[in-house]
């Protein structure tokens, strides 16, 4: 069985509307979903943040306790080494950013 070009491009392109229909439907399905089940949650987790602020933790806490705590502290410190070559760096502090 050989199929013309012109059979090829159409069966392709209409698969590829296909798949592109599929994914717009299931995105506008969890827009939905977001907006019907996403208002309960929004409203517990504001009463908490206004609530209690996080304790400071120290540097040794807070590289054990995330694990991309040190990948953050790596990459600072390759940026930094790109600056200035021929330096040697110590990790002085490190604070979570929000």
């Amino acid at each position: 069985m050989h199929y013309s070009m012109g059979e090829v491009l159409k069966l392709t392109l209409f698969s590829m509307g296909v798949v592109f229909l599929v994914l717009v439907g299931l995105m506008f399905l969890m827009m939905i979903n977001a907006k019907i089940f996403g208002k309960t949650v929004e409203s517990t987790e504001g009463k908490e943040k206004r609530s209690d602020p996080p304790a400071p933790m120290t540097t040794q806490e807070l590289v054990e306790g995330d694990p991309l705590a040190k990948v953050a502290v790596i990459t600072a410190l390759a940026v930094a080494s790109e600056e200035k070559s021929g330096s040697k760096f110590q990790v002085a502090e490190v604070k979570r950013m929000k």
